[in-house]
């Protein structure tokens, strides 16, 4: 929880923002799994990082790779959408890899539009569910899986409705966090998901 908290903190700054150091390793193993809008608003320069103009996405990348980076001994994944939801890193334990899928990150790179919200977090779940492994007989410990949706607001319709995915997760017991980023202006605030520091995908 510490974890998904900070990165909304520092996701949530629409002016400016300040990247914060990564947290202390936890030692509880997590399979975490990001799900990011990439359609063509994440273009949007509204972030300053170092007292220059930064897009929604450069934002998105540069804060996950110093969460990567800093949480050693857990399993990332990294699935796209926009018109269309792709797998774009498998769950891996191997942070080098991990934040060099990061760098292929950019809008376009699944279509224009964010239509593909619902399918994005089916694929990510159903990552979750084929990770699930038994409890580790060195630490006692239930592996935690957690699917967090990174979105600058949902402007269009999804194809496939988000309760569905909701439903799913909860069948599963898999939390999904919503951060969104981007300015609060007035079209914005009209969106579902947009302005979201932190808070939970089902009620």
């Amino acid at each position: 929880g510490c974890v998904i908290i900070s990165l909304s903190i520092a996701l949530a700054q629409p002016e400016r923002i300040q990247i914060l150091e990564p947290l202390p390793q936890q030692k509880t193993v997590r399979d975490i799994i990001f799900v990011i809008e990439s359609s063509a608003s994440l273009l949007l320069p509204d972030y300053q990082m170092e007292g220059q103009s930064e897009s929604r996405m450069n934002v998105v990348k540069s804060v996950l790779d110093q969460f990567i980076s800093g949480l050693e001994g857990n399993r990332f994944g990294l699935a796209i959408y926009a018109d269309n939801a792709y797998t774009l890193m498998p769950l891996t334990s191997d942070q080098t890899a991990a934040r060099l899928n990061l760098k292929r990150l950019k809008p376009h790179l699944a279509g224009r539009l964010d239509t593909a919200m619902g399918e994005a977090l089916g694929l990510a779940l159903k990552q979750t569910d084929e990770s699930l492994q038994p409890k580790d007989s060195n630490t006692n410990e239930t592996l935690r899986r957690v699917v967090v949706l990174i979105s600058d607001g949902l402007s269009k319709p999804s194809r496939l409705p988000i309760s569905e995915a909701i439903n799913y997760a909860q069948m599963m017991q898999v939390p999904i966090y919503t951060i969104g980023v981007g300015s609060s202006n007035q079209s914005a605030d009209q969106r579902l998901y947009t302005g979201l520091l932190y808070q939970p995908l089902e009620s």
